[in-house]
């Protein structure tokens, strides 16, 4: 007779999927690739160019005066410029790994698969980053 008690059943992981009902040979559309790859860029090119367009907002919204709003963002971009650039990579970085895990793909073989939704971030990010920069 055995009178060891069973150890509970683990709590379930809602970000693992079930390999076994998934069909990951197919890999998700295209279309889903490139949404997802375009938020990821326009996030992070965002969080690149934060430096100008806070102190434009801030100006907006009548917090700071117009001539707040341009020193500071003078400071912010020629002194911390690089820091928002950084911080915009590693949001890049964070959303592709992230996604890749969501999709058991997180390496080389799984980038390759992928190249949609990485070409579509930096795409997005490098507009993002251009596109608020210049105007």
């Amino acid at each position: 007779m055995n009178t060891a008690k069973r150890l509970p059943e683990p709590a379930a992981r809602p970000w693992v999927e079930d390999a076994s009902a998934a069909d990951t040979s197919a890999g998700p559309s295209r279309r889903d690739e490139v949404k997802r790859g375009l938020l990821f860029g326009l996030g992070s090119g965002l969080a690149a160019i934060l430096c100008c367009v806070s102190p434009v907002v801030f100006a907006l919204f009548g917090i700071a005066t117009a001539a707040e709003a341009v020193t500071l963002s003078d400071t912010l971009y020629y002194d911390y410029g690089w820091y928002f650039r950084g911080a915009g990579a590693i949001l890049a970085a964070i959303g592709v790994v992230i996604y890749l895990r969501q999709k058991r793909a997180c390496s080389i073989e799984g980038a390759r698969r992928y190249w949609r939704l990485i070409a579509a971030l930096v795409a997005a990010g490098a507009a993002a980053y251009v596109g608020l920069f210049w105007f």
